[in-house]
Order: structure tokens, then sequence, then C-alpha cells
């Protein structure tokens, strides 16, 4: 099976697994220094990038991408939990969805009229509960690319899709373009926050206006990225989730939780692992094939707090999961 990348595709992936010689330092608001050594690589090549895989190889992009998506990370990671249900993971599944992820970023298809940045909500529902911020003002990339200089929720952008299919069920959502300020008035307007990667560290006053919507009965969707180049997320770290490293590959091995019931597998395009964590505090849901965990929730007494160390997985809109998390954040 061939899947053939327009021009750029392999630029998107080089971002996404952190591959660069020269990475610049934390606190960069874009992915420029990024991706500059992986434009060079895209221009010398053809107008399209053949990905090769057959069932049982998942590999053929391109030797430095491969050289990458096979190099050991040093991870501290906990045994499987005993409450969770191995899955057949079926044929390799993560160059697949990126595929599929990068021709929605880079698609010119129109959207429909109700990807409005706020939708109207249904009658049946107060407002102030349908509504939902898309925080990506930390990015990296992971969501608003291919854009880089102003932020469009209709334009192409990775995260669309997944905008576009909540706004299809009667949800307002606005998408916070990159660099913008995260500030608790902000948050107080909404009842679920998804705060889509995170590179860059995080300001003071964002943490607090986090910590202050936490206080409320109010849902956090909090999606992490690789940390390859940028090794601490602050808000997590803050709530006692630690995510390290990069792996990839699919979320097979599941606990038992609404969240997660009915999922044959999902995809996980190279994330970050969560090492470290104490069960009283952090329940998780998701593993890899291996046992790595990568998804979750933390237990607290007011806000639901769930999380995923890669925003490409919820991105492609992974079903039953996306429902499934929504029926239990709201």
């Amino acid at each position: 099976m061939a899947v053939r990348f327009p021009r750029g595709a392999l630029s998107v992936w080089a971002a996404k697994i952190g591959l660069n010689p020269c990475p610049r330092e934390r606190g960069g608001s874009d992915i420029e220094g990024r991706l500059a050594f992986f434009r060079g690589v895209a221009a010398s090549t053809d107008d399209t990038v053949d990905l090769i895989r057959t069932l049982h190889e998942p590999r053929g992009l391109h030797p430095l991408i491969d050289g990458c998506l096979t190099q050991q990370t040093q991870l501290e990671v906990h045994a499987p939990e005993a409450n969770m249900t191995p899955l057949n993971p079926g044929i390799p599944v993560a160059f697949a969805a990126a595929a599929t992820l990068f021709a929605a970023a880079c698609s010119d298809t129109t959207v429909d009229p109700i990807s409005s940045a706020l939708a109207d909500s249904p009658a049946d529902q107060p407002a102030h509960e349908r509504r939902i911020l898309i925080d990506a003002s930390r990015d990296g990339g992971v969501w608003w690319f291919p854009q880089g200089e102003s932020f469009d929720p209709d334009a192409p952008h990775q995260g669309r899709e997944f905008a576009k299919y909540l706004r299809s069920l009667g949800y307002a959502v606005d998408e916070l373009g990159r660099d913008a300020a995260v500030t608790s008035p902000l948050l107080d307007k909404y009842s679920m926050v998804i705060r889509a990667g995170e590179w860059g560290r995080a300001r003071a006053e964002e943490l607090r206006a986090y910590e202050l919507f936490l206080q409320r009965r109010v849902t956090l969707v909090l999606l992490s990225d690789h940390r390859n180049t940028d090794p601490i997320d602050e808000l997590a770290e803050s709530l006692g989730v630690k995510f390290a490293g990069a792996v990839e590959g699919a979320i097979t091995m599941l606990g038992n939780h609404p969240i997660v019931r009915g999922i044959e597998g999902t995809p996980y395009l190279v994330g970050a692992a969560v090492t470290d964590y104490d069960t009283a505090k952090i329940e998780i849901l998701g593993q890899l094939t291996d046992g790595t965990p990568v998804m979750g929730l933390v237990r607290s007494t007011t806000a639901k707090i769930f999380f995923c160390g890669d925003t490409n997985t919820l991105e492609l809109v992974p079903q039953p999961l996306v429902d499934n998390l929504l029926a239990w954040g709201f």
C-alpha cells in the first residue's frame, strides 16, 4: 500500500517527532526552528513522498525519519496495570493515521457553515454548558500547522476536523490562536477546555488561570505531545502528570471506565509516555501494546481532568473515544 504525501508533509512529521539538529530554546512561539532542517530534506525530494507500508512493517517513510523512530528512548515506566485488558492491535495503525491527518491539514476543502467560531447552541441546554475552548496557544504546530502567521479556524489545519466534529454536535467552539494570552476571565467562559499541545515555557498567569478554572465543576482535556525537544509540560506536572520522551504505536490496553468503553485500539502518533505517577492521584486508562501508559485521569474532587500524551490522537476523531469523552465531560 502506498500513501502519497504532498510536499511539506515530511516537514510536518519531522516537527512532530522533534528530530532537529538545532532545537530552539524553550519559550519559542512557533515551529520554524524545528522545521528548518527537514524543509531542506523535503525540498530535495520529488513533489510527493511515498509512504510504503505493508501489513506487518510500518516503516519506509525516509531513512532519516526511520532512524529517529527506531531510536530507543530511556523511560522509567510502570508495568501494565492489573485492570488493563489487552486487545489485538491488528495491523499497524500509526502511519495510516498520520497520512489521514496530514491530508486533512493540507486540504483545501471548504468547511461547512457550522464551523463558525461560535456556533449556536441547542435550545435544550444553557450556552455556557455547551461552550468549549481549544487552547492551542502553545501548540508548537501540532494543532495549527500549516498556519503560522494568522490563525483561522476555517482554514486548513491539523485540528480542523476535530473542531468541526465538535461543532457538528452543537457545541460552541473557540480555537485559541498561537501566542494568545490564557487568562482566568477567558477560561471562565467555558465549561470544557481542551489544551491542545504544549511548546515553550508556561507563563505564571497561565498556570494560575488554570488553577482557578479547575476549582469549578468543569472539564479539562489535557493533550500533550512528545517531550524530546521540550521536556517539561508545566501544567501537566502541576497536576501530577509527568510526560516524558517519545513513543508511538496504538493504545490497545484499556482500563475499566466509560471513556474507553467499546474501544478496540486507537492510533498513537509519536506522543509522550506517562512516567513516575502516583496511583492515588492518577488513574491510567490506556497503555500501548508494550504496557507504556499514555492516557488517563487525574483524580479530582471538583473538576474532571482527562489527559493524553499525544494531541494527534484526538485530532483523528477516533470513535467511540471522542463521543465517550464528551459524554463523560458534560
